[in-house]
C-alpha cells in the first residue's frame, strides 16, 4: 500500500511516468475525471488533539476535491466515506475560504482501478451519497 501511494505521489510531483500498474491507473483516472493534481499527502488537523494526511487533493475549474487511495481487496465505502468526510471537514476548518466539492475513493489493484465518487455537492452541507 505505501509503495503504491509513494509512486502515485511521484507521478502527481514529477509528471514523470509511473513505474507501476496501478499508479498508471491512478494517473488515468485523476486525469480521466478531468483533475490536476494539487497536493499529496496534505496534513490536516484540529489543531488540538487529531491530524491526518489526505492522500490526494485534485483541483479543476477552481474546485478542490478530495481522494484516497485504497489497495485492499475491496472497498470499505462506509469507512471511507467517513474517513473522507473527516478529511473534508478538517481541511475546510484549515481553509475557511476553500469548500470541498467532491470525496473520491481511488482503488488500485494490480491491472483494476475505480474512481468512487463518495460525495457530491448538495445545498451548501456535506451529504454521504448511498
Amino acid at each position: 500500500g505505501s509503495r503504491i501511494h509513494g509512486q502515485c505521489q511521484f507521478a502527481d510531483v514529477t509528471g514523470l511516468p509511473p513505474e507501476s500498474i496501478e499508479a498508471i491507473n491512478y494517473i488515468r483516472e485523476r486525469v480521466n475525471a478531468g483533475y490536476k493534481a494539487f497536493a499529496n499527502e496534505y496534513t490536516v488537523s484540529d489543531n488540538e488533539y487529531f491530524a491526518s494526511n489526505i492522500d490526494c487533493v485534485w483541483k479543476t475549474d477552481e474546485k478542490i476535491s478530495l481522494g484516497d487511495i485504497k489497495t485492499t481487496a475491496s472497498l470499505d465505502r462506509e469507512y471511507l466515506s467517513w474517513q473522507l468526510s473527516i478529511y473534508a471537514y478538517l481541511f475546510e476548518l484549515q481553509n475557511p475560504l476553500i469548500k470541498v466539492d467532491k470525496l473520491f475513493g481511488i482503488w488500485l489493484r494490480g491491472n483494476k482501478s475505480e474512481l468512487m465518487l463518495l460525495f457530491q455537492p448538495m445545498r451548501s452541507s456535506l451529504f454521504l451519497c448511498n
